[in-house]
């Protein structure tokens, strides 16, 4: 399979810094693997509505907001559920 660029906006870093030590490393793999797959099975991917090439991946209690493109996965945002509606 092919790999995919990653590419990260700038609200990325500081959403991160944000996360609890326990779930950065966690969170830190799952967007790894968006490099690999970006649409891995199960529940945890769904779209955002009102946008077909971006989805919401389920970490615990946080989303990884991402776009995917030809050959880029671009992250759009990390953040915790409860505030997922003020970014849509």
């Amino acid at each position: 399979m092919r790999k995919f660029k990653l590419e990260a906006k700038r609200r990325v870093k500081n959403d991160l810094k944000k996360l609890p030590k326990e779930t950065l490393n966690s969170t830190a793999k799952a967007i790894e693997g968006l490099q690999e797959n970006p649409f891995p099975s199960g529940k945890k991917i769904k779209t955002i509505k009102g946008a077909e090439k971006t989805f919401r991946y389920r970490v615990g209690d946080y989303r990884i907001i991402y776009e995917v493109g030809a050959q880029t996965v671009t992250i759009l945002a990390v953040l915790h559920r409860r505030d997922l509606g003020r970014f849509q």
